[in-house]
Parts: structure tokens; sequence; C-alpha cells
């Protein structure tokens, strides 16, 4: 959904560092693995709802393209496994 980019967007601008074991734990479920080319796609189809989604939710949020291109640079890091994972077991590093 368009929140679910909303929240990734915001998520790696706060320096969240997902590893690829996390990502890829959290997709087994789905019997899938992360996939760069699959997930652009994804977030390329989000474009049409984008815009209705987050008027509803946040009048003043963040433009697609903005948004997108944020996540689409931190998946980047994700296939090439350059994040450095400092929290293996969380997506969010703890700050307190």
């Amino acid at each position: 959904s368009a929140r679910d980019l909303f929240d990734l967007s915001f998520l790696f601008k706060q320096n969240a560092v997902p590893s690829i074991d996390l990502v890829n734990s959290k997709l087994e479920p789905y019997r899938t693995s992360f996939d760069y080319k699959t997930f652009s796609k994804k977030i390329a189809g989000l474009k049409r709802i984008w815009q209705p989604e987050m008027q509803a939710l946040a009048p003043t949020a963040l433009d697609f393209k903005t948004a997108s291109k944020q996540v689409l640079e931190a998946a980047k890091k994700i296939k090439t496994k350059t994040f450095k994972n400092k929290y293996p077991t969380t997506i969010i590093p703890n700050r307190y």
C-alpha cells in the first residue's frame, strides 16, 4: 500500500538498517525472498494509488517520486548487502 511505502521512507530516513536476513525472514511466510527487480516493480505500481491514499492519511505527506526514490535507494543497499546491521534482531536501532 501507499502507506507501507510512506512508512519505509520514514524508517530509512531515520537510518533504519535492515539486513537481508531480516528482510527474507519477513518474506518467508510468503515463500519468497527479496528481489530488487520485483520490489521496484511493486513500488512503481503504487504510483496510481499514492495520492488518494496519502491525502486521506496525511495531506502534507511526501510526494510519490521522493518517497519511492528514497526507498529504492535503500533497497539497492539491501540487494548488495552494503547495510551494516548493528542490530540483527530489529529493523529500527534502539536509541534508548
